[in-house]
């Protein structure tokens, strides 16, 4: 039976708990928002793909109907059921104009609500639109318009949330390991803003005082040295694109004050009384590990809370091996544009590059590959240039080594699909980010042995 995810919305916690264990219960994958605004991102960001939103009727500041409005206009493929304490005639007519498929008072009986979720659940598969798989050409035209090089499923969404989330102004968070091209990424999502990109690099400070100096800025007279008065990167953006690369470096204090930012649009100098005003999109930058570095206390959990709802992950290179050709061809075109020698390399070297895990990703590879080019006398590359402690001697093939090499291949292949299930939301998420359909996603884990959760 497939799970269908939930989104639930009510701004009383004790409620939105009890609900979300009831669904649970009944089978289903349940996210939460106890504030309006936070449910309109989750829809916004295609977080996960919701078949029914349950939304309370009354809140501070907004009504289930009208956010039922909001978070239609992003998804309207979405079942909205509105759900409250008080019905009246006024809530009701509000529940239908706002296209919610059922309105039901928290006093009913738990069957009610249950029917509906599943009437709901129904209505969505009616609607849900299936669209035909990109070709490879245009998955490598897709990845192309956001600056990077490769043809893998994998990368052609990334692109597809880079085009989505561009126009927004509310922070993103990138998730990757070194050397995959998370800058990158965020120079995209800065593309086609006429203000300024300030990238900052939180590993490269020494102490609080110097980063806050760089961010906040400081008065004439702060500490020793600040002979004049300084302006920040967060107040000299004016709405521009403020780039903090691997936040979790920043101290605690920092990432306080930045959250504090975050959330009063407004900036105090080092050494100063006087708040400023500031206007600047964030994107930050992180490791995939971000929950166990809120748990050992090196990233702050209101402040990740805060900006994770618009987030693009990025895989490491040895789990997208398709992508190594397409960069390698790239970085000859580039070399020959440089000096005017034409180079190549052979398609089973490309194939020997293919099998290295890459520990340092692209980075690692564009420097592997640059070395080859300079190095080589002759216009083509074979796998004997190649170092062979970084890629292991190649065996002459026999019965008993090919069988050896299906094994090793059918290990890394449930490896990779191992990943693909640890760095997803869900199954479903997991599949989509390798443009499969989830059944057949379902079918592969299954023949491999891997038990799926979601």
């Amino acid at each position: 039976m497939q799970k269908y995810n939930i989104l639930v919305l009510d701004d009383h916690d004790e409620n939105l708990n009890s609900t979300k264990e009831l669904l649970r219960r009944w089978n289903y994958n349940v996210d939460t928002a106890s504030q309006p605004q936070d449910a309109v991102e989750m829809i916004r960001s295609r977080f996960k793909d919701y078949a029914v939103a349950l939304l309370d009727y009354q809140m501070p500041g907004k009504t289930g109907p009208e956010v039922a409005l909001e978070i239609r206009e992003f998804n309207p493929e979405i079942v909205v059921i509105i759900h409250s304490a008080y019905p009246s005639v006024e809530s009701l007519t509000a529940t239908i104009r706002a296209g919610a498929l059922n309105f039901i008072g928290k006093s009913e009986d738990l069957k009610a609500l249950k029917d509906s979720l599943e009437k709901g659940c129904q209505e969505y598969e009616k609607v849900r639109r299936v669209k035909p798989p990109l070709s490879e050409d245009e998955m490598s035209r897709l990845i192309a318009s956001i600056g990077m090089v490769g043809k893998s499923h994998h990368l052609s969404a990334v692109a597809t949330q880079v085009h989505k989330y561009r126009p927004s102004k509310h922070p993103v968070l990138i998730l990757g390991e070194t050397g995959v091209g998370k800058e990158l990424i965020a120079r995209a999502l800065h593309t086609g803003h006429r203000d300024q990109f300030f990238p900052v690099n939180c590993a490269a400070f020494t102490s609080s005082s110097l980063v806050e100096s760089e961010l906040f800025g400081h008065e004439k007279g702060a500490f020793t040295g600040a002979i004049v008065r300084k302006v920040g990167i967060l107040e000299a953006a004016k709405g521009g694109t403020v780039y903090l690369d691997e936040l979790h470096h920043l101290d605690l204090q920092t990432q306080g004050k930045l959250l504090r930012v975050l959330r009063e649009k407004k900036i105090r100098r080092v050494g100063g009384l006087k708040e400023e005003p500031v206007d600047f999109r964030l994107v930050a930058s992180s490791w995939p590990d971000v929950e166990r570095r809120i748990a050992n206390g090196t990233l702050l959990p209101d402040l990740y809370y805060r900006i994770k709802y618009l987030t693009i992950e990025i895989s490491p290179l040895k789990s997208r091996p398709e992508d190594i050709e397409p960069l390698i061809n790239h970085y000859c075109q580039k070399h020959f544009l440089e000096t005017g020698i034409r180079k190549q390399f052979l398609m089973r070297t490309v194939r020997r590059l293919e099998q290295y895990s890459w520990p340092g990703n692209v980075g690692e590879l564009d420097g592997c590959v640059s070395a080859l080019l300079t190095e080589s006398d002759g216009e083509i590359i074979d796998e004997r240039q190649l170092n062979p402690r970084m890629l292991g001697a190649s065996p002459p093939l026999n019965d008993s080594t090919l069988s050896q090499l299906e094994l090793r291949q059918e290990r890394e292949r449930k490896a990779f699909f191992q990943y693909i299930l640890q760095t997803s939301r869900s199954a479903l998420h997991a599949s989509q980010k390798l443009g499969m359909k989830q059944s057949t996603f379902h079918s592969i884990i299954t023949r491999l042995g891997i038990r799926g959760e979601n």
